[in-house]
């Protein structure tokens, strides 16, 4: 059984977070934030999914692009299953960081 995935994407098909912002009645769970100094987004399908162990956190770094950071948590043990959604701005943080630091 995988415990924890994460995944990483650079989205440059969806319209930045504008993009986002227009289909957020689509999201049962939407929550804005700020990522390392960024603008970002909770974003996923079902309302309850943070507390079910899923998430995705996405990033606006330019004005069609997006940092794409997703947590799905399967073990219900796990600490921070209740909280996913902390797991994945963690994940993004991180990203945009080491991308800072390349430059």
């Amino acid at each position: 059984m995988v415990d924890t995935t994460v995944g990483i994407d650079i989205n440059t098909k969806s319209g930045g977070l504008e993009g986002i912002y227009q289909r957020r009645d689509k999201f049962g769970h939407f929550q804005p934030t700020t990522i390392a100094g960024y603008p970002a987004v909770q974003a996923i399908d079902y309302r309850d999914a943070p507390k079910q162990g899923d998430c995705v956190t996405l990033v606006g770094v330019a004005e069609e692009r997006l940092i794409t950071a997703s947590i799905a948590i399967g073990d219900r043990k796990h600490p921070d299953y209740s909280s996913a959604c902390k797991i994945s701005d963690q994940a993004a943080a991180l990203v945009i960081e080491n991308l800072k630091g390349a430059k």
